[in-house]
């Protein structure tokens, strides 16, 4: 049995995915070496370095797998360590992407992969290094549910997909918009370029996969309630933490939808999350992908014929417009938490759809604007990182010289 195991494993990592896998690990290393090498953390992140051993405040916030991966760890708390952890981890998400997305050109898969390594809250997520690989692997868990809810639809599949959604929630709850983001994908792609599946037959596929989602996130939250009993603990009062899933929750539904509209603005127009308008000019950059992203659904349609069937067109239209709540559903569900850089992750995807359209859209002139806004989006990624290296190395400097 575990030859047959490992002889799988062995077929599945072909030279194609070794190629893309450790192209991604490389550049991951290479953009964030100033991290690792200098052991730059967040300023609370000197509180648990060293050692450290996730006990009762994680628990209460719901992230009560961490404590396992830091017993995996020896409870050892390595800047070293656990970037290469996070790094591979990324690496891996993006093979299992690029398999759901069903991605055949190697330089989009190597662009996917350099997005997972490089986005902003990447470099945040390493610099909290006794949770970044927690975080990581919920990264991985949320890519995985997606790939067995995309596979064919049996029990077995389900159960996986299942268990990897309460794994992600188990680890940290922000990548729940990751998994469902990248089913609206799903879902827009298969609308505007399968001519052959009737709408009724997606339209179930879909249903089915947001029940199996909702169902993840009830098991998660009874596990959770369970884990808090007996180790007796209270869910936290933290943001909201005690009011997922209450009655308030349903009340207050209108001005968080509100909330997850205006998040999703400012993450690609202000700079109240990330820095975009100073001095990369990434707002320009943003305007002008999700453009491209409507335009090149508009191109699908016309091609594929899809606005023969008006009810397709309906669908498309509520998915895009429903983007921005996809992406922020965290906020959605637990009210009074803000979107902050950590918990960004979901609103990169946009770029992960474009980088696909590309693959689907015969239009040359087009897919060069695209690959190049890309391209610059990831340049103006690893530039702010090391920015925000150079200035913390500089400011640990300072405030060495000044103890002496």
């Amino acid at each position: 049995m575990i030859d047959s195991f490992i002889e799988k494993i062995t077929k599945w990592f072909n030279h194609d995915r070794k190629l893309i896998f450790f192209t991604t690990f490389i550049l991951g290393l290479m953009v964030h070496f100033a991290l690792y090498s200098k052991q730059l953390l967040a300023y609370d992140g000197y509180w648990h370095y060293g050692s450290f051993l996730a006990k009762g405040w994680e628990v209460s916030l719901g992230r009560f797998l961490i404590p396992f991966i830091d017993m995996l760890r020896g409870t050892v708390v390595s800047s070293s360590l656990t970037s290469i952890i996070a790094i591979a981890t990324a690496s891996f998400a993006n093979l299992i992407l690029v398999d759901i997305l069903k991605v055949k050109k190697n330089y989009i898969k190597i662009l996917m992969g350099l997005l997972l390594v490089v986005t902003p809250t990447f470099s945040l997520t390493l610099m909290y290094p006794y949770t970044a690989d927690s975080y990581t692997f919920s990264l991985l868990f949320s890519v995985l549910s997606v790939y067995f809810l995309s596979k064919k639809v049996n029990a077995k599949n389900i159960i996986l997909s299942l268990i990897c959604i309460v794994l992600t929630l188990g680890f940290y709850q922000a990548y729940l918009g990751v998994i469902l983001t990248l089913l609206a994908i799903i879902f827009l792609i298969d609308i505007c370029t399968k001519k052959e599946l009737e709408i009724k037959e997606i339209i179930k596929k879909n249903v089915l996969n947001i029940v199996v989602l909702l169902v993840g996130v009830v098991i998660y939250y009874i596990l959770f309630t369970i884990i808090v009993k007996i180790l007796n603990l209270n869910i936290t009062e933290y943001n909201g933490g005690n009011k997922v899933l209450s009655f308030e929750t349903l009340k207050n539904l209108l001005p968080s939808i509100k909330n997850a509209y205006i998040t999703f603005y400012n993450f690609n127009f202000t700079n109240s999350i990330i820095e975009n308008t100073k001095f990369t000019f990434r707002h320009i950059f943003n305007m002008v992908m999700l453009s491209l992203i409507v335009i090149n659904f508009i191109i699908l349609i016309v091609n594929n014929k899809t606005y023969k069937t008006p009810l397709k067109l309906v669908f498309v239209a509520i998915t895009l417009l429903m983007f921005p709540i996809f992406t922020c559903i965290i906020e959605i569900i637990v009210q009074e938490r803000q979107i902050d850089l950590l918990m960004s992750s979901s609103l990169y995807l946009p770029i992960i759809l474009l980088l696909k359209q590309i693959e689907l859209v015969k239009f040359d002139k087009l897919n060069v604007v695209s690959v190049l806004i890309v391209v610059i989006s990831l340049w103006t990624f690893i530039l702010t990182n090391n920015a925000t290296y150079i200035a913390t190395s500089l400011y640990n400097k300072q405030m060495s010289a000044v103890r002496k």
